[in-house]
């Protein structure tokens, strides 16, 4: 068996038709996924930012328990105990007509307790 070199002219070649078809397919397929990056990265920003923050950020309350501590009598001299605080801002809150009535329901306070705590502020 005798080995041939092959010339240039003999290794496999795609006709024109074939070219033109395939370079046709890859410049389509470019064009569908360039498209699609648009529409993704412009037009649904906001939303991809959104679901993005969802996705990767919760909020968890978790209520640090400490225990107690004990003197050398087997006296508690501390306690972990959850204590629930509410913070006003006087120059954010405006009371329509009976919305501090409700506050101090809500809050288990009588008015006046509220009223001297929102002017101390």
């Amino acid at each position: 068996m005798r080995s041939k070199i092959k010339k240039n002219h003999e290794f496999f070649e795609l006709s024109k038709f074939r070219r033109r078809f395939m370079l046709l397919v890859l410049l389509t397929l470019f064009c569908i996924l360039f498209s699609r990056a648009f529409f993704l990265q412009g037009m649904q920003r906001d939303f991809l930012q959104q679901e993005g923050f969802e996705r990767s950020n919760r909020n968890i309350e978790l209520y640090a328990y400490r225990g107690k501590i004990y003197d050398r009598n087997n006296q508690i001299l501390a306690a972990s105990e959850t204590v629930r605080s509410i913070t006003m801002e006087p120059n954010r809150v405006e009371f329509k007509k009976g919305d501090k009535n409700k506050l101090a329901n809500l809050l288990g306070v009588k008015i006046k307790f509220l009223n001297k705590k929102y002017l101390q502020i």
